[in-house]
């Protein structure tokens, strides 16, 4: 990495023959190791490894460590974040009470609160957007976090237990009278009856009475579990292998083959308009009627040198408008491997990446989780991000071609919570729309990406504001367009 000044630095392991990192100010003539602050080695197994080096807009120094046992100083282990603000003379940890650097699953609750498993067997929590976090874990080794859509009550299973949490995790008490005891739980599910799914070692277990009693509706080892809007219930299955629905709250199942593997599908998502996605061997696959037959819906995903479909899906998730996201691993032309995150607007016709601010390029994307104000949150292997802007931007189609920008006023106007904003795009342009208050204070920004030719729809949600008169602006060029919008709670 190079600084503005033209400073060289380089990051290596911490003993085993590595120096930490190093710093030169002659061009690479000569070399200064600047540790100071950062973390030893604490024995033959356990060198922590200089990850990443990055240089801030305001000058500031990050640099990442990993260690074998992937956990930061703050759990006892060595790595993690750490800052310089001196040029690296010294250093200070930053890890903003994260307990572990790789993440497995990430859950962002209907109140905005955002759930993190990590490799450490944590399961942290953040009510600030990311900013700091604290362990919530019941037990250690718990993972596969869901949420009870009519009450908030948030789940967790694992190796022989099922968790039940009222006050977003705060406490925990066994859940299902321990009958989950000698089975490991990978998936959690619950309908708006309130009806509880659990896929496990076990197969799928029901409980129609807040998990008093259970039912074995499906035999075998299940992955994982999904209830769609219509109620339908979707079943990944490991043995038997593939993909099964069940059109009467799983009490029978039929399997999906009509275009998709019958043995081997890896990810499911479920779009709110019941639009399903799913991943096999073969690659990204969409269903419009409800699984019963699939297309390819891949254009735009990077193949092999061969041509042929080499990548792996490791998470996949939609947003309220229907955009779906997936986290990836691809080879490129020279069968180099790449980890990325991929988006499309428009039902899997058409990708693009958006891996922008991802650090490292071996970095896993192992689950995304998007919250009802349309901000994403992955967890990787090197961390937990969040979105910069929010995601839900609707293309509407047969629309005629606009000759001019055009920012309409919002509908409903009055609104609570959300309201519409639609706006058109003369030709392909950067295009930022952004909430202000009446002090002229942004509140948030809808939209901040490149746009084609074409008309478009975006979300405003203002649940976490008060009532009151805002302004939205709509920026392209040397284009700029103000409406007014009125918050009525």
């Amino acid at each position: 990495m190079v600084n503005a000044n033209g400073d060289i630095f380089i990051g290596t392991d911490i003993g085993a023959g590595g120096e930490g990192i190093g710093r030169s100010t002659d061009g690479g003539t000569t070399w200064t190791f600047i540790n100071n602050g950062l973390p030893g080695s604490t024995g033959l197994f356990n060198f922590p490894s200089v990850n990443v080096l990055f240089n801030h807009s305001d000058g500031q120094l990050l640099c990442g460590f990993s260690s074998f046992n992937s956990k930061l100083s703050t759990d006892g282990g060595i790595g993690g974040v750490y800052t310089s603000s001196d040029n690296g003379n010294n250093w200070m940890e930053s890890n903003r009470g994260l307990l572990a650097v790789s993440f497995s699953k990430v859950m962002v609750h209907s109140i905005g609160d955002v759930f993190a498993y990590s490799s450490g067997g944590h399961l942290l929590h953040s009510s600030d957007d990311g900013t700091t976090w604290s362990d919530r874990s019941p037990l250690a080794g718990t993972m596969a976090p869901a949420e009870n859509p009519a009450n908030g009550d948030i789940f967790v299973g694992g190796a022989g237990t099922l968790q039940h949490s009222t006050d977003l995790g705060n406490t925990w008490t066994e859940y299902g009278g321990g009958y989950f005891s000698s089975h490991i739980v990978s998936g959690i599910s619950i309908n708006s009856s309130g009806d509880i799914f659990v896929a496990s070692s076990a197969g799928i277990n029901r409980s129609t009475d807040a998990g008093g009693t259970w039912i074995q509706v499906w035999t075998g080892n299940a992955q994982d579990v999904f209830i769609a809007p219509n109620g339908y219930v979707y079943m990944l299955s490991l043995i038997p292998g593939g993909l099964y629905r069940s059109t009467d709250n799983g009490d029978n199942w039929t399997q999906l083959t009509n275009g998709i593997s019958g043995t081997f599908v890896l990810v499911l998502a479920i779009s709110q308009d019941n639009t399903l996605y799913a991943v096999d061997g073969n690659g990204i696959h969409r269903s419009d009627d409800l699984g019963d037959s699939w297309v390819l819906a891949d254009n735009g995903i990077p193949k092999g040198s061969n041509g042929s479909y080499i990548f792996t899906v490791y998470a996949m998730e939609t947003n309220s408008a229907g955009h779906i996201f997936v986290g990836t691993k691809y080879l490129d032309t020279q069968d180099a491997a790449h980890y990325d995150i991929f988006r499309s607007l428009n039902k899997g016709n058409n990708w693009s990446n958006l891996s922008n601010g991802i650090i490292g390029d071996y970095s896993i994307v192992n689950d995304i989780s998007i919250g009802t104000d349309n901000f994403a949150y992955i967890a990787a292997t090197n961390g937990v991000y969040r979105s910069e802007f929010a995601t839900g931007i609707i293309k509407e189609e047969k629309i005629p071609t606009p000759h001019s920008f055009i920012l309409e006023q919002n509908y409903p106007n009055p609104f609570n919570p959300s309201t519409k904003i639609k706006f058109s795009v003369h030709q392909t342009s950067h295009i930022s729309i952004k909430i202000y208050d009446v002090l002229g204070n942004e509140i948030t920004t809808l939209v901040n990406e490149e746009l084609q030719t074409g008309s478009y729809l975006v979300e405003f949600d203002g649940s976490n504001l008060s009532s009151g008169v805002y302004f939205y602006t709509l920026r392209t060029g040397k284009f700029i367009s103000t409406k007014k919008l009125v918050l009525m709670k």
